[in-house]
């Protein structure tokens, strides 16, 4: 049978997309067993994700082979506690390989956590989310970190794995627990972007898009307002909550910075306008507009900045010439304020063709 989950099948935050994930690594892990216990769902879902075939119904032997698969003694008999840890530890699995993939997760996997990491990514999954779609995210997940790091000039070797995101951590100076968590693999790379003279944030239509500031304190990608904006690809950061605006997920990106920090040019080009304009009709605030020597027919538009350093005309190079004196805070809680850029000012980065 195809090894396929429907949204409609999957309400539940256990085991969704662990199961699949757990297959990518060579142990599994043992953890608590999860707040709410595991129903029969939850293993259907399960297997289906990792990709076993068990048939019309679940039986004993699937049971005991997702028990054997992630390492999970369940003794002669089965019972509804031994499933707990089955799932629980398929789990466990997954939490480091979305850290390893730099990929960010709630308290628990579930499909809308590998649709926002392919959305991030720039990748297509369809409606349904399937085993081989797990791996591509992985995949494309361990491929940014991997950049990042070798961008930073931290040796990786061939291939990413969670050894080198430790080693990386000691070379970076932070510090991460006995197991590797996502929030770990964001500080380290945060770190790795401090060695870098020109992080880059993200491309979209062959566009490279620098980060405003090395040391970016949240990186919220959403919904654009304008329906012509261009989706980008993220080279760091989450993607926020749908707004509801119907346009690209990625279309737009938000970067919360500390006070004091100035901003730099999100491209190397041309500057082609610098003007004031009252934000949603009433909030003053600076628009700084970009044509990029990567695809002169693009635009790419600033906003929420203070004190202009650039005028009509000017060449900047992206992510190293200073465009603004700072970013704007506003004077109301905005999304990203709420998702993890805290009580911060932002700058906001989008794209469309001329």
């Amino acid at each position: 049978m195809p090894s396929r989950v429907a949204p409609s099948r999957a309400p539940r935050r256990a085991a969704v997309v662990a199961a699949a994930l757990a297959t990518t690594l060579a142990v599994g892990f043992v953890a608590a067993a999860p707040a709410d216990a595991a129903t029969r769902q939850d293993l259907e879902n399960s297997f289906t994700a990792a990709g076993f075939d068990f048939g019309e119904a679940l039986d004993l032997r699937d049971y005991r082979d997702a028990a054997e698969r992630f390492g999970v003694d369940v003794g002669a008999r089965v019972d509804g506690s031994d499933l707990d840890r089955v799932v629980a530890a398929a789990w466990a699995a997954s939490v480091e390989a979305f850290a390893t993939a730099g990929i960010g997760i709630g308290d628990r996997p579930d499909p809308s956590d590998i649709v926002d990491g392919a959305v991030t990514l720039g990748l297509d999954l369809g409606r349904e989310v399937d085993h081989d779609d797990v791996e591509r995210v992985l995949a494309a997940g361990r491929a940014r970190v991997a950049r990042t790091l070798g961008e930073a000039r931290i040796d990786i070797g061939s291939t990413l794995d969670r050894e080198d995101v430790v080693r990386a951590s000691k070379v970076v100076d932070v510090r991460v627990g006995a197991r590797l968590d996502p929030k770990d693999t964001r500080r380290i790379l945060d770190a790795a972007w401090l060695r870098v003279d020109a992080p880059l944030l993200a491309t979209g239509a062959g566009v490279e898009v620098h980060t405003p500031s090395p040391r970016p304190a949240y990186i919220g990608f959403h919904q654009s307002s304008n329906g012509s904006a261009t989706p980008m690809r993220a080279a760091w950061g989450r993607k926020l909550p749908s707004r509801g605006r119907g346009t690209p997920g990625t279309s737009a990106v938000d970067i919360a910075m500390d006070a004091g920090d100035p901003v730099r040019a999100p491209v190397t080009g041309r500057v082609v306008a610098v003007e004031p304009y009252a934000l949603y009709g009433k909030y003053p605030d600076f628009r700084l507009r970009f044509v990029p020597d990567d695809d002169p027919g693009m635009l790419v538009s600033v906003i929420h900045v203070t004190d202009p350093k650039v005028r009509p005309g000017q060449r900047v190079q992206g992510g190293v010439d200073v465009i603004a004196g700072g970013a704007r805070k506003l004077p109301f809680v905005s999304q990203i304020d709420v998702n993890g850029g805290g009580n911060r000012a932002h700058v906001h980065i989008e794209m469309r063709r001329r």
